[in-house]
């Protein structure tokens, strides 16, 4: 009996160092994240994101909209997106052949004209009905083609992008005047660096002013539409990006 109550005894203090061990490395990886955090957040402050809107390294981005029988939202929405806080972007409404007037309300909205198609078939999509620009914002564009779903919709504007970044947005979601700025910052950091994704936050409920969210509220409604706050790299929970 001693022997086995000296083989437990053994065993006990075995476990008791294996999860000593555990915890401090679980205490200090939280450390060096706590302290990785606060110079992340000290490096992509508001106030110098805006600083950098001179820096030569951020490259040109193509904000590409597929958008559905959205009449209802699209026109503030791509207000809001107009306004965003980045270097030299442009802005592309994809109309998935709305049975709506979405196309009707951009037109009138942004003094739409038709213009010849001019972008390389890359890739294959349903058939592109017209291509409009816009007389009072040189950087919106919109297509109007017939309906294939989402990701031909997005394959379709990838064909007419311009530059060589490009971020996808739902036309019934909201982007952070300065979340472009982040989520560039990557690539401008690490050229190995080839996605960067962000996070999906509930709008319903918050205050919105001129395509800004000024006050986060709860839902106070079952039906919830979305706004995109994108964030940088790893910067917060949910942060996504991807290197090749």
């Amino acid at each position: 009996m001693p022997t086995v109550t000296g083989v437990l005894r053994a065993v006990e203090s075995i476990i008791l160092v294996y999860f000593l061990v555990l915890n401090s490395t679980y205490l200090v990886f939280t450390a060096i994240s706590f302290w990785d955090r606060r110079r992340c957040r000290a490096r992509v402050w508001r106030g110098g994101l805006r600083a950098l809107l001179s820096d030569w390294s951020y490259l040109p981005v193509s904000i590409l909209v597929p958008a559905y029988n959205e009449h209802g939202m699209v026109v503030a929405n791509v207000q809001a997106l107009l306004t965003a806080t980045y270097p030299e972007f442009e802005l592309v409404v994809i109309n998935d052949g709305s049975t709506d007037e979405t196309v009707d309300r951009l037109k009138d909205a942004f003094d739409l004209v038709a213009v010849p198609p001019a972008t390389r078939i890359s890739i294959s999509t349903n058939r592109v009905r017209a291509v409009y620009c816009s007389l009072d914002h040189p950087n919106l564009i919109v297509i109007d083609k017939e309906n294939g779903g989402k990701s031909d919709a997005l394959n379709a504007g990838i064909n007419a992008q311009t530059y060589p970044l490009f971020c996808s947005i739902d036309a019934d979601s909201l982007l952070e005047s300065d979340a472009l700025l982040r989520v560039a910052r990557s690539f401008a950091e690490d050229d190995r660096i080839v996605a960067s994704g962000g996070i999906v936050r509930v709008l319903n409920g918050s205050v919105v002013d001129h395509g800004e969210v000024v006050e986060v509220r709860a839902p106070t409604r079952r039906c919830c539409s979305a706004s995109r706050s994108s964030t940088y790299g790893d910067s917060a929970p949910g942060g996504r990006r991807s290197r090749g």
